[in-house]
């Protein structure tokens, strides 16, 4: 898929007056162009996707704590799924020429990606936690701080953990 873009801007820039080493730039600027309006179009299209035709399906169910998860908005954290995914199979080809560069944005697009993720689990504990506080024989239970409690270690985990 890079290949059918990157070889008619190289070719481009082959034909012009420009020197290799600025042709290297150039090019890297081009597919940068065009990389992040598609992850930001990736974005939109998933989270469109999600909420047209799961959340339609979630509310039809039978069951009531999918609803939760249509209420509470969890599937639209799933959105920022697709976006980091573009970016990190794309970085390889795009930042060939820059080793350091392709590292950073690996690391970003990582970090991105695990906050994606950690919201998606918060969001889905506040499911868990809205549909066991529903249920009679947890009634009188205190649900709300045993859920605190273990958001509290997922974020230790999350921040406090060694990166390397």
């Amino acid at each position: 898929m890079m290949k059918l873009i990157e070889n008619p801007i190289e070719a481009f820039l082959t034909r012009t007056a420009i020197s290799d080493e600025a042709a290297i730039y150039v090019r890297l600027f081009v597919l940068s162009l065009l990389i992040l309006p598609l992850a930001w179009l990736s974005f939109f299209l998933f989270k469109r996707f999600l909420t047209t035709y799961v959340y339609k399906w979630v509310k039809k169910s039978s069951f009531t704590w999918d609803d939760a998860l249509a209420d509470r908005r969890v599937l639209n954290n799933l959105a920022h799924i697709a976006p980091a995914f573009i970016v990190r199979m794309v970085a390889p080809t795009l930042f060939v020429d820059f080793p350091q560069w392709h590292t950073l944005v690996t690391k970003l697009t990582d970090c991105y990606f695990t906050l994606a993720i950690f919201t998606i689990v918060l969001g889905l504990l506040k499911v868990v936690e809205y549909a066991l506080s529903r249920q009679p024989a947890f009634k009188d239970k205190p649900m709300m701080s045993y859920f605190q409690l273990i958001r509290l270690i997922l974020y230790i985990v999350l921040f406090y953990r060694d990166w390397e």
